[in-house]
């Protein structure tokens, strides 16, 4: 006998391949789509310009000469990035900058 987990498992790969059997068949038909009772997934749409972040925390870090930074999340951001420079900061500073996807 199948625990429900296993069973709940077996469902879910069922209703994933009639997904893509329905969206294949459809062609991106919406009225299709919905006839089969499956939802259609939204569009991208450009979501313009994004807010700044907020409530920036730095901290000192584990190690020496380190920070912890953290965020309020921003939303429909993909990814944010960071410039930083050695204090203190000068006209003549170089700054760095580095690419996370979370806050």
């Amino acid at each position: 006998m199948l625990s429900h987990y296993q069973s709940r498992g077996i469902l879910e790969d069922l209703l994933s391949g009639t997904a893509i059997k329905v969206q294949d068949l459809s062609n991106g038909d919406e009225k299709l789509i919905l006839s089969a009772g499956f939802e259609v997934k939204r569009k991208p749409a450009p979501v313009g310009l994004l807010e700044r972040p907020e409530n920036v925390i730095a901290k000192a870090g584990p190690t020496r000469g380190s920070l912890e930074v953290s965020w309020n999340v921003v939303p429909n951001a993909y990814l944010y990035e960071v410039q930083y420079t050695e204090a203190p900061a000068t006209v003549d500073s170089k700054w760095l900058h580095t690419s996370n996807t979370k806050r």
